[in-house]
């Protein structure tokens, strides 16, 4: 068995971090989250707009909700080349019910909802559509809580505990690489034609991930 066969160092120059003047490469998607309300919406949820250290309703932005820097577009001297799109939507209501189940299913069913529903996703840069998409759940997350299964008790009046749990669930959805350039305007909508509500009644968080590879100056 052999071990961890290392870079020469004619080799490893081709990963340093400090190259004056010269461009690199990184992996780094663009994400942006806000909150889905209980009783849905009807018309455009816009991400990528509102960047850190803005309002989005009572609250500032952080790098919790999203890592833009600047209103829908990336700043001198960045370039992005887009390569995956991801809709992340986690539901407000607990997975794990105590006691009884009669609210159990109710995780499920606001993933079920927002999965399947009439919601459509758009991708715009500059003045074009690049992507229209419907369902959100052909758009996946790559993550999610797994190994959920859980049912204990006596099964007698109020001392069952249960735990149910759903997400998007798919390969990745890959796109033809798209350019950023820096300063370039880029949008990505999600619409609603009517209201899907969340059947828990508890506002919930939906979110856009586009996978990206990142140019900028070496430091």
């Amino acid at each position: 068995m052999k071990g961890i066969i290392p870079f020469d160092l004619s080799e490893l120059a081709s990963y340093n971090v400090n190259v004056d003047g010269q461009p690199e490469v990184i992996w780094q998607p663009l994400y942006d989250y806000q909150a889905y309300p209980a009783a849905g919406f009807t018309g455009n949820l816009l991400f990528f707009q509102v960047p850190i250290g803005q309002l989005l309703g009572a609250a500032i932005r952080t790098l919790e909700d999203t890592n833009m820097r600047s209103q829908g577009r990336l700043p001198t001297p960045k370039n992005a080349a887009l390569v995956s799109v991801e809709v992340f939507f986690r539901p407000g209501a607990a997975p794990s019910v105590v006691p009884g189940v009669s609210a159990l299913a109710a995780n499920i069913n606001d993933v079920d909802a927002v999965h399947g529903s009439r919601m459509s996703l758009s991708l715009r840069i500059g003045d074009k559509t690049y992507l229209e998409e419907s369902p959100l759940g052909a758009m996946p997350a790559q993550f999610r809580v797994d190994g959920l299964a859980a049912l204990a008790g006596t099964y007698a009046a109020g001392t069952t505990q249960a735990i149910g749990y759903a997400a998007f669930c798919g390969p990745l959805y890959q796109i033809v690489p798209l350019r950023l350039i820096a300063n370039q305007e880029f949008a990505v909508t999600v619409t609603s034609p009517v209201a899907v509500p969340l059947p828990s009644a508890v506002a919930g968080r939906i979110g856009v991930r586009l996978g990206a590879l990142q140019y900028r100056l070496a430091q």
